[in-house]
């Protein structure tokens, strides 16, 4: 056997059960010794802490509401039917959303073509296809507002030219591929292609 182990268990005592302690301090004693605390502790940060602190919780602060869904962001999606008629009216008002870019007016003289929900834009070169992508999504918010239907998606295709013929050399070879018995009579009259 251990020497510290005893062989006999012995029980305690039963106890009253425990009171909780008598508040000896008056209410007004207690605030004033929470202020003398407060102080304290306020007295005991520099003032260049407290401009740290703030900042940190400033910064804390931002990334919670960053990081924080939005609660008032939309979250259903708007699906109101239109008729073609007021797609046309909207689409033709939008030139007033748009008055910095009056090269781009051309396009909303007239109808696009739509496929369901997708507005396709033909474009000839590629300055009228960036000025086109720079305004896109203004675009797509207004008819979405205006019509209140979040559906639209626009689709820019840029249509590849071919070189028009100036030059009287030029015009004879074009005129040479889109007809071959022309060779034989610029061969006959000694001309140059």
């Amino acid at each position: 056997m251990l020497p510290f182990a005893s062989a006999a268990i012995t029980q305690a005592p039963a106890t009253s059960p425990v009171t909780p302690p008598v508040n000896r301090f008056s209410q007004t004693s207690q605030s004033a010794a929470t202020e003398k605390s407060s102080t304290a502790v306020h007295q005991a940060i520099n003032p260049a802490d407290k401009n740290k602190i703030g900042r940190l919780f400033g910064s804390i602060n931002r990334i919670k509401n960053v990081s924080a869904p939005n609660q008032t962001a939309q979250t259903t999606k708007r699906d109101t039917a239109y008729t073609e008629t007021q797609f046309e009216e909207v689409w033709f008002k939008f030139i007033q959303e748009i008055p910095t870019y009056p090269d781009l007016h051309f396009l909303f003289y007239k109808t696009p073509v739509k496929n369901n929900h997708t507005i396709e834009i033909t474009v000839d070169n590629k300055v009228v296809y960036n000025k086109i992508n720079s305004i896109q999504h203004q675009l797509l918010t207004y008819l979405s507002n205006q019509l209140n239907n979040d559906s639209f998606s626009l689709s820019i295709k840029i249509t590849e030219q071919t070189k028009i013929p100036t030059t009287p050399r030029e015009k004879a070879r074009a005129m040479n591929k889109s007809n071959g018995n022309l060779s034989k009579l610029f061969v006959a009259w000694k001309l140059e292609l």
